[in-house]
């Protein structure tokens, strides 16, 4: 999970438009998606794992409301 996450990081800094950059980015379509694949991908199986634990008693389940229960 951490390869994926540097290399998302390799893959923007040549080719992002962060930092102040105004010009066109050499990023092709196919580009965006696979960063945006990779960047869905990881939380998605962290989600996955956390709830498959709950789901066999390994983990409490969690509440996370705006207001105090």
């Amino acid at each position: 999970m951490r390869t994926a996450g540097r290399g998302l990081a390799v893959l923007r800094n040549p080719l992002g438009l962060g930092h102040g950059r105004a010009a066109s980015s050499a990023a092709r379509t196919r580009h965006a998606r696979l960063a945006l694949n990779g960047t869905v991908g990881v939380p998605g199986f962290v989600l996955h794992a956390w709830q498959g634990r709950i789901d066999r008693g390994k983990l409490a389940p969690v509440c996370v409301t705006s207001r105090p229960v």
